[in-house]
């Protein structure tokens, strides 16, 4: 009996979510985990050609476990059962701490890492360095303004205290005179702006210390983090040691 998600048209934290949560909803009942390759997704703001073959390589999925090709190319009474699909956000939500504490979320975060360079590559060694991301309105959904200044000063004020030789790693979008009630607090912090995704996301995971936002792609970042995170609710569930803010 094999478990596969539905193909997704949304954004990148969104999709990779609901494949960790089918992965981790197939170890835990001992079903096979077929995996289906992202096709579309939204937030490609610059129209890359080979945005698809990017996000599916910064995922690293389909080289652990077998794809719906590849049970094509098996003779029929040889390919396995599909389970019915099921809602995996969910049963993540309400199994979370059993499935943070799983070998299966283990596994998942030794493929990711599998093809990335050494965090020396991203960060420089000698600083914790903390990942703060901000989600701004973008073009591709209308769910308006949900983070607010103040709530990440205060936070980041909270830190910087903690840490004395911490960088702030700030990932949003839009031009840096919009941020100005950061810049003018916080002379250690450098402005992610507009960068890649595939670069902001993989920061996001391996950074010391990541305050996430309403947002599924720093969400989903968090799940693969190994660092200390501080969750913004929304409508996703928080780990237990993770601290709300």
């Amino acid at each position: 009996m094999f478990v596969c998600i539905k193909e997704q048209l949304d954004g990148f934290g969104s999709q990779f979510q609901n494949i960790i949560a089918a992965i981790l909803y197939a170890g835990l009942n001992n079903y096979e985990y077929v995996h289906r390759p992202v096709r579309k997704m939204e937030h490609n703001y610059d129209n890359m050609k080979k945005w698809i073959v990017t996000i599916n390589d910064l995922m690293n999925i389909d080289k652990k476990y077998r794809t719906l090709t590849d049970l094509r190319t098996l003779k029929t009474q040889d390919r396995p059962k599909r389970y019915p699909i099921v809602n995996f956000k969910k049963f993540l939500d309400l199994n979370f701490e059993t499935c943070l504490k799983s070998n299966t979320l283990k596994e998942i975060k030794q493929s990711y890492l599998a093809n990335k360079e050494p965090i020396e590559h991203y960060f420089p060694k000698g600083k914790t360095h903390i990942a703060v991301h901000v989600r701004r309105v973008n073009s591709h959904d209308n769910r308006g303004q949900q983070d607010f200044d103040k709530d990440y000063i205060k936070l980041m004020k909270k830190l910087n205290n903690e840490y004395k030789d911490c960088v702030f790693h700030f990932y949003s979008q839009g031009d840096v005179s919009g941020f100005k009630n950061f810049s003018r607090q916080f002379s250690n912090i450098v402005f992610h702006l507009d960068e890649p995704l595939e670069k902001s996301f993989h920061e996001m995971v391996i950074a010391d210390v990541l305050v996430t936002s309403k947002s599924s792609m720093s969400y989903t970042a968090a799940l693969l983090s190994d660092g200390e995170i501080y969750y913004k609710p929304f409508w996703h569930t928080c780990g237990l040691d993770w601290k709300q803010y």
